[in-house]
């Protein structure tokens, strides 16, 4: 029994989003990838000053939060780091940043 509904949460899942929408959708992609110690340390470190618990949750802020940049580059904004007390910014750039264009996203060939 317990196979099965493991079996029905892969094909079948909901999702809710921010909006309170249903999104139906089929199962879950797993992402396996190789990264140096340091990086592992660097994510480790992510993790604890943000209080994330998991890999997962990680990534998946750091994609909300990507999605979100450009977005806004693709509206002709810059993105930028603001000290207040200073009134001084940074731009943040970002080599994802260099193939966006106001109202265009470059299109490249994806390497899997």
């Amino acid at each position: 029994m317990r196979r099965l509904l493991n079996n029905l949460c892969d094909l079948i899942c909901l999702d809710l989003t921010t909006k309170g929408l249903l999104i139906w959708g089929f199962g879950m992609n797993r992402i396996q990838y190789e990264i140096t110690d340091k990086q592992e340390k660097a994510l480790i470190d992510l993790m604890s000053k943000t209080g994330i618990r998991t890999k997962k949750e990680l990534l998946s802020e750091a994609l909300t939060f990507l999605e979100w940049a450009i977005s806004e580059k693709e509206m002709g904004k810059i993105i930028v780091s603001l000290d207040e007390m200073n009134k001084q910014y940074k731009e943040v750039i970002l080599h994802a940043f260099m193939g966006i264009e106001k109202g265009v996203l470059k299109k490249s060939k994806l390497v899997a």
